[in-house]
């Protein structure tokens, strides 16, 4: 009888196990290429987490905390996931939030750097997603920009909670803008007295040339501001980070949020090593890309999102050269060959098509086509067509969406919920079906290139006022 006991034990364990195993997969795994859409991956891991919550909830916690932390280029994908599952329970959104909070200060008491900086990106990211509060964050952000105002300690530690908070407003400034303006521009202004106080003697030391031709030499701080006003001058707005919770935004909205608890940076210590200043040395501008993507300014916010994402890359795969090979060239844009090896000429012309076509998501094949002459091959629009479907762009309609603010949304979304219990009112209204043709502009009946699951995305929708237009009823 003993006997049987502990091999059932035994088996319960092992299937445990098993079960953990799979969850760990399943995690680390997701937003790799697959062929189903990343949206659909994460909400369906969101479910598969939330029902195996009362079992495997420290695993799952720490497996994300791990997560946050260890793959930053993914931070977009697991706060996402994080928000899901706070929609759907609202009680490990919380120890979620607790976890990654203690992670902060004890990567702060041991001086991870790197580990912080990643825990408060993550933590902004949060804010995104409907989990954290924009005003608590907001409130950390104010506590580490007010370590570097305290006397008697180096100005490295100052420097750091500056780029802290300088580097991590790319991912949540839009979301602060529309929300808490006012608290922002303030975080701003105190930012701004800092660097104009701040001692740079250790610049003309750092240098790499003595001239600033052709390519200037900035410090790494006021380079990073420079790169944060031009985002505020273009409204917060940037173009490379991938936001996959914009998809999920009708149940994000409707989550409750938590408030991050009071943190305080740890007071400075003799033994405390912070990072050190440096240079931002630039060997190329766009000028030396002829081919290819266009490299992005240097004092844009996208310049500074592609060289960091490099350097973990770098930072994390250089002993691996194969891991770094791979993380690299899924990146980087590779020439096409064919079976015997040689770059196929119409598909080196045609890769910055595809870039074209990403970019200006209403380009017909005709004008692309047109537009190959410019780098001196002549492609016909079919051609261009052939190249395009093979690759996964497809042209369909655009969503179609009536653009409204978030007033607007809060507003929409009260009267649903005020109405959701009528029965006979719903009598006493009337639903027209009739088609508008419009005379002061076009329909919207213009088809869009994109690829299967990026229907959601805001260059694929089409914002369409509904109020009175001159137009002919039919």
């Amino acid at each position: 009888m003993s006997k049987e006991r502990a091999y059932r034990k035994r088996r319960r364990v092992s299937e445990n196990q098993e079960i953990e195993d799979r969850l760990e997969s399943l995690i680390l795994r997701v937003g790799e290429k697959s062929t189903s859409s990343l949206e659909s991956n994460l909400e369906g891991l969101a479910s598969v987490l939330e029902a195996d919550l009362a079992t495997f909830r420290s695993k799952i916690l720490r497996i994300l905390t791990d997560c946050a932390i260890k793959m930053p280029e993914k931070c977009t994908i697991y706060t996402t996931l994080v928000g899901l599952l706070n929609a759907k329970n609202y009680n490990f959104g919380g120890e979620f939030v607790e976890y990654m909070v203690r992670n902060l200060k004890d990567s702060l008491k041991a001086c991870k750097w790197d580990a912080a900086r990643y825990s408060l990106r993550f933590l902004a990211d949060l804010v995104n997603c409907h989990v954290i509060s924009a005003g608590s964050l907001l409130q950390l952000l104010d506590n580490m920009v007010d370590a570097a105002k305290e006397d008697g300690v180096p100005q490295v530690r100052k420097d750091w909670y500056v780029f802290a908070v300088l580097s991590t407003l790319p991912w949540v400034g839009r979301e602060l803008y529309e929300k808490k303006e006012q608290a922002l521009e303030h975080l701003l202004v105190s930012i701004e007295v800092f660097l104009g106080k701040r001692s740079k003697k250790h610049h003309a030391a750092l240098r790499v040339w003595a001239l600033d031709t052709p390519h200037p030499q900035e410090e790494y701080l006021d380079c990073l501001w420079a790169q944060i006003r031009k985002l505020r001058q273009d409204n917060w707005a940037e173009k490379h980070i991938p936001r996959p919770y914009l998809a999920f935004d009708s149940i994000l909205c409707e989550a409750l949020q938590h408030n991050l608890p009071t943190i305080l940076p740890p007071p400075h210590h003799d033994g405390y090593q912070y990072p050190m200043p440096h240079v931002v040395f630039r060997m190329f501008d766009y000028t030396d890309c002829p081919e290819g993507p266009i490299l992005p300014g240097a004092h844009s916010v996208e310049r500074f999102l592609i060289e960091e994402h490099l350097h973990q890359i770098i930072e994390m795969h250089h002993l691996e050269r194969k891991d770094w090979a791979c993380c690299y060239n899924s990146d980087a844009c590779v020439e096409p060959v064919d079976r015997r090896g040689f770059v196929r000429r119409d598909e080196r012309v045609l890769e910055p098509r595809n870039m074209i076509a990403m970019t200006d998501y209403t380009a017909s094949s005709t004008v692309l086509s047109r537009q190959s002459t410019t780098m001196g091959v002549d492609l016909s629009a079919s051609m261009v067509r052939r190249h395009l479907l093979r690759a996964g762009l497809v042209a369909h309609m655009p969503l179609r969406r009536l653009p409204l603010s978030r007033n607007h949304q809060c507003l929409r979304l009260q009267w649903v919920r005020e109405c959701r219990h009528w029965h006979a009112e719903w009598q006493n209204v009337v639903f027209s079906d009739e088609f508008r043709f419009n005379l002061s502009y076009n329909d919207g009946h213009i088809h869009v290139k994109h690829y299967y699951d990026e229907h959601n995305l805001r260059a694929c929708i089409v914002e369409l006022h509904s109020g009175q237009t001159p137009s002919a009823m039919v």
